[in-house]
């Protein structure tokens, strides 16, 4: 995984060099210290598992925000845009929708224990526990398990890529939320090598998320997690005036 931030640059280049792409946001922060490593594995109380740790040695979360500039609002979403250096919980949640590509990996800090980040937006303490959830064979208090999402990538005003802090062990369960973290079901992520493999073939476009098949290799175990993944060919992404929304075309596969 050493190269997988020079593989995004390159990535990002080839978004800039598309005449119908606009990139908004591209930032790559400085490695987390090892001090907040080492405070996120206290924090957490596990050991947090080898990929996530490779990331934060080498960048202290991830920005990603592109436009197709035919969409409708195109010119609203630019100047959103400019409105924010960078993507924060506000600014996310301020696009209508439609932004063609995002990635917004959260900082170390706000994953594994500045959890309180995520108060009122994806649970809400004044709820009493008066209910349960099952969740992969184990039961959980709603709001306890509503406690323990995190989003990991909030690259959407309704949709997430969320991680399942309440369940620790060599590889963390990554979630996917939609309308605004009230449902939630399994991402298709073994692990988060696996996701970061994913968004460089699918240059973060947001409906990727949705449609994940699209993307995997027929045929092909994904046995090399930043690999093996059908690149996104943007000429393919298509943005529907009436629906107003994006398509990802015919694999060609």
């Amino acid at each position: 995984m050493d190269d997988y931030l020079e593989r995004f640059k390159a990535m990002v280049e080839e978004l800039k060099a598309h005449p119908d792409v606009v990139v908004t946001h591209f930032n790559i922060f400085p490695p987390a210290s090892e001090r907040s490593i080492l405070r996120a594995g206290h924090e957490f109380c596990a050991e947090i598992p080898q990929d996530f740790m490779l990331f934060y040695r080498r960048t202290n979360g991830l920005q990603l925000r592109w436009l197709w500039r035919n969409t409708s609002n195109f010119e609203k979403l630019l100047a959103k845009g400019e409105k924010y250096p960078e993507l924060s919980y506000d600014s996310v949640y301020e696009d209508d929708g439609g932004v063609a590509g995002c990635i917004n990996i959260q900082p170390i800090q706000n994953v594994f224990w500045n959890t309180s980040f995520w108060k009122e937006i994806v649970y809400f303490e004044e709820d009493v526990d008066k209910t349960t959830m099952t969740w992969d064979g184990n039961m959980y208090p709603f709001n306890a398990f509503r406690k323990a999402l995190v989003p990991i990538d909030y690259y959407h005003f309704f949709y997430s890529t969320l991680l399942l802090s309440i369940e620790k062990g060599d590889d963390l369960p990554l979630l996917h939320s939609s309308g605004y973290f009230k449902n939630v079901e399994w991402s298709g992520f073994s692990s988060f090598q696996q996701y970061l493999g994913f968004l460089l073939a699918s240059k973060g476009v947001v409906i990727g998320r949705l449609d994940v098949d699209f993307f995997k290799s027929k045929g092909k175990e994904l046995s090399n997690p930043l690999g093996n993944w059908h690149q996104l060919d943007l000429d393919r992404l298509s943005y529907d005036e009436t629906e107003r929304r994006f398509s990802l075309g015919d694999s060609g596969e």
